[in-house]
């Protein structure tokens, strides 16, 4: 799956984007104030726009400014099928012929991202002003804007200066972090999580689980611990987990790795998929090896623990384990897929019970959320 750009590092500069136009008196507007402080930036343009103001895109463009691609009708990925979304993105670009995409809303389904970022550069954002709420004053447009994990000291002067008085939409340092994006990110930008694997079946789960996570650029390490039998399992049903220097992976027999200690401070943990073995060994306090001890450990620091159960029918027993793990503070999270969204194929189905791990352990990711 393509990476999407976040953030370039650039200490030296800050990248403006806007969204949503050409549209009359508000592009004419930012283009004046751009040219005031000699700036330039990138218009992501929707494809009705430029056909309706074919004028004020040529002004965009003459002004030596870039364009990327925002889809023709301004779609939301979630919900729409892959040919669909697709062909509303090459009907804008038809008219805008730019290597780069944004997905509006940042809703964008992993096979859409994968099928367009062959095509395209994804482009996302880590600094955002909501100018487009109009209950928001323009001071307070300049100070509650989401920033990124390196804090609002990352803007220029011409930035802060511009986004204060609510020109920038979205102006940013872009990022290449994780699978697919989020237009939304947490205050904490160090959140550090364990991601257990067991030898339960459905170790898509634990892949797009971590995809999850790696998507927010505010996730700076996942511990990964794989039970004995959980590779072979991968193997059997052929799951490659991500690559990425934030994971640092612990042998479960590893009862000094820094996962066993709540001193460790981390965030968070989701044992998926979990068998009901561990859920009853975790139930009882018998913790015989790291998965164990560290799922242990945030139970007794009272933080996060998510247990991906991937297990029908469920005994008495099995019942009753989970019920003692919800009492002591754990989240038990089936491994039932939802429908709401007409997900397109296993990928997406499976996808939406990632999309609940990583919001249980509080990173916020574009979801499908019912009535939006």
């Amino acid at each position: 799956m393509p990476d999407l750009i976040w953030e370039i590092d650039d200490r030296d500069g800050v990248f403006l984007t806007f969204d949503d136009g050409p549209t009359p008196g508000v592009t004419e507007w930012i283009l004046s104030t751009l040219d005031k402080y000699d700036a330039k930036a990138t218009f992501f343009v929707l494809g009705k726009n430029v056909e309706m103001y074919p004028d004020l895109y040529q002004r965009i463009l003459d002004a030596g400014h870039r364009v990327g691609n925002h889809t023709y009708s301004h779609q939301k990925g979630w919900g729409m099928s892959l040919e669909r979304y697709t062909e509303d993105v090459d009907f804008a670009n038809d008219l805008v012929h730019s290597e780069l995409f944004r997905p509006p809303y940042a809703r964008i389904t992993p096979a859409q991202a994968r099928f367009l970022g062959q095509r395209y550069k994804l482009v996302m954002w880590d600094i955002i002003s909501r100018d487009y709420n109009r209950k928001l004053s323009p001071r307070t447009c300049g100070t509650s804007r989401s920033t990124s994990p390196r804090g609002p000291s990352s803007c220029s002067t011409t930035a802060r200066r511009l986004s204060a008085t609510c020109v920038t939409p979205c102006p940013a340092r872009w990022r290449r972090s994780g699978r697919w994006g989020s237009n939304a990110k947490p205050s904490n930008s160090d959140m550090r999580f364990v991601v257990a694997i067991t030898a339960a079946s459905g170790a898509i789960y634990a892949r797009l689980t971590i995809e999850r996570l790696l998507a927010s650029p505010c996730v700076s390490e996942i511990a990964l611990v794989c039970s004995r039998h959980a590779r072979e399992v991968m193997a059997h049903e052929g799951v490659s987990l991500p690559v990425d220097t934030r994971i640092r992976e612990y042998a479960n027999d590893d009862m000094f790795a820094p996962p066993a200690s709540g001193s460790a401070r981390y965030d968070g943990m989701a044992v998926v998929p979990s068998t009901v073995g561990t859920v009853g060994r975790v139930a009882a306090g018998t913790a015989q090896s790291l998965i164990e001890r560290a799922a242990d450990v945030m139970l007794k620091e009272r933080r996060r623990l998510v247990f991906v159960v991937r297990e029908t029918p469920l005994s008495l027993i099995h019942l009753r384990n989970m019920a003692a793990l919800t009492e002591a503070g754990a989240v038990i999270l089936p491994a039932s897929p939802s429908f709401y969204a007409a997900p397109q194929g296993i990928e997406e189905l499976c996808g939406t019970v990632a999309d609940r791990a990583a919001a249980l352990l509080g990173v916020d990711i574009p979801r499908y959320e019912w009535g939006k």
